[in-house]
């Protein structure tokens, strides 16, 4: 057998060297690739477990507002309530929507009033006034021109107007009136709605930042009515009146609340949904979901 030149041999084993080479590249991006695909799959996972218990949340609180007892069921002035599962935690907040200033019906005075407690800038305070005046002069409009008969809204009797000629359909709307950048919304937002359905705001479940902004009220009331409030979550006992705001407030029933549940996994992904839902009175179907949106930190800068 004749043996091959030492040049040949040599050429063989680069040869060798280069297929190896490329062999161990290929391996390794195959190898990354597999790892990312792993941690891809395993954060979803943990972002569908997050999302779970998120979920879960706003259905336990969903619910307790439906519990017969008014003793069983879950506050609804916005007071975090927090609950574990599967090694996770979750807080929720219900948000009575009677305890916000309707953008549709409330005095515009209400409005201003709540400019000035979040101490909003005047062109934001002046845009927002004439911003919600017009929108409802031309839904007052709409509303009187021709058409066919309402349709009524979450169980509400049929002489209630439809939404379709509400000034605001969704807070967002907000956000098209020229005037109000986007940090002076995210102020207002929590503390307006368009599911009131009513001119005037509940004492008992408004937030301090509303209490404040009627007119002609008394801190030291508002304050004495906070403190109250909080004695008579379990007792029912009768809250103190705020004296002079009485055109403002009224009693009212739950008929629409917020719910807003903040879910971190054991694994240390969190999700927030935010849920508007509205009880129908009707046995068959207690609930309806109003809005359902994922709660995105920011999403108003």
């Amino acid at each position: 057998m004749t043996a091959r030149p030492p040049r040949e041999r040599g050429f063989a084993l680069l040869l060798v060297i280069w297929v190896l080479a490329i062999l161990a590249v290929v391996a390794a991006g195959f190898a990354a690739g597999t790892r990312s695909e792993t941690r891809l799959a395993r954060n979803l996972l943990e972002a569908a477990e997050a999302r779970a218990l998120a979920e879960a949340g706003v259905a336990r609180a969903t619910a307790s507002l439906l519990e017969v007892d008014p003793r069983a069921r879950w506050s609804a002035e916005g007071t975090p309530r927090r609950m574990s599962f599967d090694g996770g935690d979750i807080q929720v907040r219900i948000e009575d929507e009677d305890g916000k200033i309707d953008l549709n019906l409330a005095p515009t005075e209400l409005l201003s009033g709540l400019c000035a407690e979040l101490a909003l800038s005047d062109d934001a305070c002046a845009g927002l006034a004439a911003g919600v005046a017009a929108r409802r002069r031309a839904a007052a409009a709409a509303a009187a021109a021709p058409r066919g008969a309402p349709v009524p809204r979450f169980g509400a009797p049929a002489a209630t107007p439809d939404r379709q000629d509400a000034a605001f359909t969704t807070i967002e709307e907000l956000r098209q009136l020229p005037a109000l950048d986007a940090a002076s919304f995210a102020r207002l937002r929590p503390f307006v709605t368009v599911y009131a359905q009513s001119e005037r705001i509940d004492p008992a479940v408004a937030p301090r930042e509303v209490l404040l902004a009627l007119p002609g009220v008394d801190p030291g009331e508002v304050e004495r009515l906070l403190a109250a409030r909080a004695a008579a979550a379990q007792t029912l006992a009768p809250l103190p009146p705020l004296t002079g705001a009485e055109a403002y407030v009224a009693p009212g029933q739950l008929h629409a609340a917020t719910i807003i549940a903040a879910a971190r996994s054991a694994a240390g992904a969190s999700f927030t949904q935010r849920s508007v839902i509205a009880l129908t009175g009707q046995p068959l179907t207690p609930v309806q979901v109003l809005e359902w949106r994922q709660e995105i930190e920011g999403a108003a800068e």
